[in-house]
């Protein structure tokens, strides 16, 4: 049984949690950074299929080698989208992106949804920004970061050995307003030491990744899970390979040649989603190629709102389904 007090073991357990999500989201990060690297060793290493003649890599090792990215450059795609469901309807859409690999990670994006009205937004770190061609205005939006949970504080115990350990609790008020509330409790001072560690450890910011993109996700996993190669078939007058996964759900096709993504079909339960690729590449991190990424270089007539208000409206009616 515990020594500690009820309601600090609650708080260690709420601490050890957002540490162990905390290791967690970091692996799965360095995990897609390790395998947007080194996509090819990492099919080699799993027994791909369709090996070459001699030690050359096989199809999926060069298929992986063409997808990947490398962290200092400038990730742009554009592709179109069709989406089938069960019922027989078919919704399209068509999304292109700049996207940066390196620090600061700007990104710019311009999505078409079904109804042909193209939203176009950008951003970098706690900026967002959203362009209206309508008005020819440019919306920018601030997201404050979450206030961090003040520290747990040790000051000298009771007794030699011992800690007084001060801890912030979160709790919803009358108003539904989080209200803090202190409390203090007596430990070892081993055991004081710990909590406050951990504590800092759950606190610690979170460091700036790029943004996968759920295609990319789904594109490495199949390509690291032994899919096979089952053909060849012309696609938009491209000879093109496909590679299947095993459960035969997921078809990626890739240009026999170059071996660039050309299309990523998936079937489930009556429907299925087609992504065709009209571009796939990097781009030097060049002073040129980073205006790609920002709506002021894009549109240097737009004018500028700050407003918090205006930014919402502006975003519900760029994005009326979300």
């Amino acid at each position: 049984m515990s020594s500690l007090p009820a309601t600090l073991v609650r708080f260690e357990s709420q601490l050890e949690q957002a540490v162990r999500r905390e290791r967690s989201r970091r692996s799965r990060r360095r995990a897609l950074r390790v395998a947007a690297v080194g996509a090819a060793a990492a099919a080699v290493a799993l027994g791909v299929l369709s090996t070459l003649p001699g030690d050359e890599p096989s199809i999926v090792d060069r298929a992986a080698a063409a997808f990947a990215v490398g962290d200092d450059t400038i990730l742009h795609f554009e592709l179109v989208g069709r989406q089938t469901n069960p019922d027989g309807s078919v919704v399209g859409w068509r999304s292109q992106s700049w996207q940066e690999r390196a620090a600061p990670f700007a990104r710019r994006t311009i999505e078409t949804r079904p109804g042909g009205v193209p939203a176009e937004t950008a951003g970098v770190g706690s900026r967002t920004e959203l362009y209206d061609a309508r008005t020819d205005t440019i919306y920018v939006g601030e997201e404050e970061p979450a206030a961090a949970p003040p520290p747990p504080k040790l000051s000298p115990g009771p007794r030699p050995g011992t800690a007084v350990v001060t801890v912030t609790k979160w709790l919803l008020g009358p108003d539904q307003k989080p209200q803090a509330r202190r409390e203090r409790v007596v430990l070892g001072m081993a055991e004081a030491k710990r909590l406050v560690q951990r504590s800092a450890a759950a606190a610690e910011p979170e460091p700036a990744q790029p943004v996968e993109e759920p295609f990319r996700d789904e594109i490495q996993r199949l390509l690291r899970s032994g899919a096979a190669v089952d053909g060849r078939i012309r696609v938009r007058d491209r000879e093109a390979l496909r590679i299947v996964s095993r459960d035969g759900r997921t078809t990626y096709l890739v240009d026999a040649a170059s071996y660039a993504p050309i299309e990523l079909r998936t079937r489930g339960d009556g429907g299925g989603v087609t992504l065709s690729f009209r571009a796939y590449e990097e781009l030097p991190r060049t002073a040129a190629n980073k205006e790609l990424l920002s709506l002021r270089a894009q549109h240097p007539t737009a004018s500028v709102n700050r407003d918090p208000a205006d930014y919402q409206a502006a975003q519900s009616r760029l994005f009326p389904h979300g």
